[in-house]
């Protein structure tokens, strides 16, 4: 797993505004069948895990909270949805070892 390739690509697909940071964001993006998968935190709590594997898409597990946060120049983010299928899959494959 590279560190540097997966902050890349939060940066590339953030600036691309194909992200979703925060669980308002994500609903909403469910809720408009433009969600491809979603980032949780490590250090996220159990309702918030349990709501993003409700979501029925892929769930990835990633830093914590803070890091995640200062990955998209934010405070902390338990969760990002990711917009687009192909940043999703670019994303896990970085992710997998």
């Amino acid at each position: 797993m590279s560190e540097e390739k997966i902050k890349a690509l939060f940066g590339f697909a953030n600036k691309a505004g194909k992200l979703a940071p925060g669980r308002s964001a994500v609903t909403t993006a469910y809720f408009r069948k433009k969600l491809a998968a979603v980032v949780i935190a490590t250090d996220a709590s159990e309702k918030l895990k349990t709501l993003a594997s409700d979501f029925g898409v892929q769930v990835l597990q990633y830093a914590t909270k803070d890091e995640l946060g200062q990955m998209l120049g934010r405070n902390e983010t338990g969760i990002i949805g990711i917009l687009d299928e192909g940043f999703a899959q670019s994303i896990q494959r970085a992710m997998t070892p």
